[in-house]
């Protein structure tokens, strides 16, 4: 990792490692208790080569996991109760941050390894059709929270044998994720934040291109470039103009200005002026070990824990190898799914609102995930 990198790691260790270990994880800001920032930190200390940190957070992980095996995840909102329920973007923060722990200090260890293929079945189990159930209490089908989930399989998977019955099937999982993900790729190579969308939040457009990356670095898989490609070409177009983000330009400003944005971009643009902006733009936001909530605003002042686990977790996978820019490869299937999904998007948009001005018939949350 390049040094500047490495410094906003060590110095949120620094700061996180004077507090208790049992009250390590809450965000004061929401006033939640956070397993997000727990995993960021047994990231960040394990790359630091802190064991005896890393060795408590582990512990406390395991100790806050729920008996389905997965962990759980808190609403945003000041005023929502700080209690939880399974999550899948927690559960895959654990995932991978286990992974990283586990193959760093005990590779051959039967009962962290057996735990985490435990963990790794019960991510597998909530997958169908390239989907994962986000939540017990929010079923959308979040494209991003796919692609975090499919990651989670995939570090897991890649120190199984390769004859692996279990390493074979985490990896079909991965391909029928990025299948479903790359259908739902708009004509201008934006993605949706979740399926049956026409809205696309910038941030999450980053998140998905960001992993996509690692995807087809690792796939080499022509299709995935290609998707890859046009992904980017929008962010250039659209989202990134080198010096800053144009938050103003996006139709969902869901989290606009958040700083985690600019920390997903440093994966696609690991070189150049490009990268030298993005780090300057994240040390301008960083403070006493956390970076700042947003770069938009008041909220720019709020060194925010929480959205600090977030960017730890985005540096995890960054990488300085570059994907080929290739022209768009053109699919005809890839093509006709996506036009059967506009169209179905749109007959789910027209009938709800048509309901609506009969009878508030209630939001969607509650849908069958993968219907």
């Amino acid at each position: 990792m390049k040094d500047n990198i490495k410094e906003f790691l060590k110095n949120f260790v620094n700061t996180l490692s004077l507090e208790n270990i049992d009250t390590v994880h809450h965000d004061s800001i929401r006033k939640k208790d956070r397993i997000e920032i727990l995993a960021a930190l047994l990231i960040a200390a394990t790359e630091q080569d802190n064991k005896e940190l890393s060795d408590k957070v582990f512990s406390k992980i395991r100790e806050l996991q729920l008996n389905s095996s997965g962990f759980d995840e808190k609403f945003y909102g000041n005023h929502d109760e700080n209690v939880g329920s399974y999550g899948a973007i927690p559960t895959s923060f654990v995932a991978i941050a286990a992974c990283k722990y586990i193959h760093t200090y005990f590779p051959n260890n039967y009962e962290y390894n057996r735990w985490l293929l435990k963990l790794g079945d019960f991510i597998y189990s909530v997958e169908s059709e390239g989907a994962y159930l986000k939540g017990t209490l929010n079923r959308s089908k979040a494209l991003n929270t796919d692609l975090f989930m499919s990651y989670s399989l995939y570090v897991i998977s890649k120190n199984l044998s390769n004859d692996s019955v279990r390493r074979r099937m985490y990896e079909e999982a991965t391909r029928r994720t990025i299948w479903r993900i790359m259908k739902y790729q708009f004509s201008n190579g934006s993605f949706p934040y979740q399926s049956y969308t026409f809205k696309v939040p910038f941030l999450y457009h980053i998140v998905v291109t960001s992993l996509l990356k690692n995807f087809a670095i690792s796939s080499k898989d022509e299709m995935i470039t290609s998707v890859y490609n046009k992904a980017v070409k929008f962010i250039n177009s659209n989202i990134f103009n080198g010096r800053d983000i144009n938050w103003e330009k996006a139709n969902d400003k869901d989290k606009e200005g958040a700083i985690w944005a600019y920390s997903f971009l440093l994966n696609i643009y690991p070189r150049g002026e490009s990268h030298s902006t993005l780090i300057d733009i994240l040390e301008n936001h960083f403070e006493d070990g956390f970076f700042y909530s947003s770069t938009l605003g008041n909220s720019d002042k709020n060194v925010d824990k929480f959205y600090s686990a977030w960017v730890i977790i985005s540096l995890n996978h960054f990488t300085y190898d570059e994907v080929e820019n290739k022209k768009y490869k053109f699919n005809i299937f890839l093509f006709l799914n996506r036009q059967i999904l506009n169209i179905q998007a749109l007959y789910r948009y027209v009938k709800q609102r048509l309901l609506n001005t009969i009878y508030n018939t209630g939001a969607h949350e509650n849908k069958n995930p993968h219907d």
